[in-house]
């Protein structure tokens, strides 16, 4: 589910916060669901040349919100690309992954999968 974080509630905004403040996201103006530009804000991961030489991010839904908060808490300079990988099952293009990459990507997959067998 798109998440407004103009819309939400506290304990939301609480994550959104932090997770801001550590530059773990940024927030864009795109609505993904609906396809177009409105006067909401989404979190967004960045992962500029990451996967392609552009400028790109990877959008964070409302049911992913606890997952990424506590892979940023866990691996902090490697869980945003492991994140963004997973979610795309690709691999990062040209730019090296810190030292623990893999095992944030491991963590991640174990902590989606899970997440979708309680769905």
């Amino acid at each position: 589910m798109e998440l407004d974080v103009l819309q939400c509630e506290l304990q939301t905004a609480r994550q959104i916060f932090w997770l801001l403040a550590h530059d773990f996201i940024f927030l864009s103006t795109y609505n993904e669901t609906a396809g177009n530009w409105d006067g909401g804000a989404y979190p967004v991961i960045n992962c500029n040349d990451v996967f392609v030489a552009a400028a790109d991010a990877e959008s964070l839904k409302a049911e992913e919100l606890g997952m990424y908060v506590e892979a940023c808490r866990r691996w902090p300079t490697d869980a945003a690309i492991a994140w963004c990988a997973v979610k795309r099952s690709s691999n990062p293009w040209q730019r090296p992954p810190g030292p623990l990459f893999e095992e944030a990507k491991r963590g991640i997959e174990k902590m989606i999968g899970e997440n979708d067998n309680q769905a």
